[in-house]
């Protein structure tokens, strides 16, 4: 599904901005989800 979690955050980021919706806070628990809070 994804090559690894940068790509899930990379992909979730382009999907939130083909959406047009605004994210003012994202949460990404240090142990494996920074990687894919990064990017959004």
């Amino acid at each position: 599904m994804f090559d690894d979690r940068t790509d899930a955050g990379e992909r979730l980021a382009a999907e939130l901005e083909r959406r047009d919706l605004a994210v003012d806070i994202v949460l990404g628990i240090p142990r494996g989800a920074l990687p894919v809070a990064r990017p959004v």
